[in-house]
């Protein structure tokens, strides 16, 4: 095994660590507050000392480049702050809301949302792109009503069920229409079939309905209705998280995919792109 997949593996085995760390020892808070941090801090650390010389590919579809470590500490880093900053809502009540409980298990979704983000940088193929796209959302909907006492958080969070489940739709949609354009799953030969037939009705079609997914996300105009609500009804914590890790991952997918198997239409759609950032910062 090579050191460039170990800290995958590391982020993948922490959510399964906290709850065995939760059943070794149930009322030792404090132990399970110091272990979660701790662990992130060593992944953390181990990325940055990862030195690569190009692109390392496992079992075909997982890839491991310099552009990769990179997002891979966004995401830890992000998750950190999320846990160190989350410390006080599990101890006292907060802005009129009762406090949080249940640290080792809010720890492990966590942990699970980030590595849904690193799945979708390590991506070669749609499949997984898209599971990993939804691995880092579906743990959100459970932060979003952690607090099972808070009526607007659970309220949040069937908002943020509802929209996200149309927005899955709106991106499986659109990846079975590029699909069915490159009839192939992996995104370098997508890439090449892109290269081919840029002008493809179907190609666009499947672009078109991929940026309305992943607008849901980001939060793009005019997607961006369940903001509000979730962000105002959510714990603090997790807004946090959600404002950083969700958005993340989002860009992340459109980095992806337009520098990679759409890099042909990459000006093509950019004029898309930035009227609905526009319309959106607006």
């Amino acid at each position: 095994m090579q050191n460039a997949l170990i800290p995958d593996i590391l982020l993948l085995l922490f959510p399964l660590s906290m709850l065995a760390l939760r059943l070794a020892s149930p009322r030792r808070e404090r132990l399970h507050f110091v272990f979660a941090n701790a662990f992130l801090a060593v992944v953390f650390v181990y990325q940055n000392l990862l030195l690569l010389s190009g692109p390392q590919f496992y079992l075909s579809n997982w890839k491991v480049d310099s552009f990769g470590i990179f997002v891979r500490e966004i995401l830890t880093l992000g998750a950190f702050c999320a846990l160190w900053f989350s410390k006080d809502y599990f101890k006292h009540d907060a802005a009129g809301k009762p406090r949080l409980r249940e640290f080792p298990e809010f720890a492990s979704v966590v942990g699970f949302a980030t590595f849904g983000g690193v799945v979708v940088v390590s991506a070669c193929d749609l499949l997984t792109l898209f599971i990993g796209l939804e691995l880092a959302t579906i743990p959100m909907y459970a932060l979003t009503a952690w607090n099972k006492r808070d009526s607007e958080g659970s309220e949040a969070a069937v908002k943020f069920i509802l929209m996200g489940s149309v927005a899955t739709a709106f991106e499986l949609f659109g990846l079975s229409y590029v699909y069915g354009f490159a009839g192939t799953l992996f995104l370098q030969e997508i890439a090449s079939a892109v290269t081919l037939h840029p002008a493809s009705p179907l190609l666009w079609v499947g672009v078109l309905f991929l940026i309305c997914g992943v607008g849901f996300k980001l939060t793009l105009f005019p997607f961006h209705v369940w903001a509000p609500d979730v962000y105002e009804g959510a714990p603090t914590p997790v807004t946090a998280l959600l404002s950083v890790t969700s958005k993340a991952v989002a860009i992340l997918f459109l980095v992806v995919m337009f520098y990679g198997p759409f890099a042909a239409i990459q000006y093509d759609a950019s004029p898309f792109l930035a009227l609905l950032a526009a319309l959106t910062l607006f």
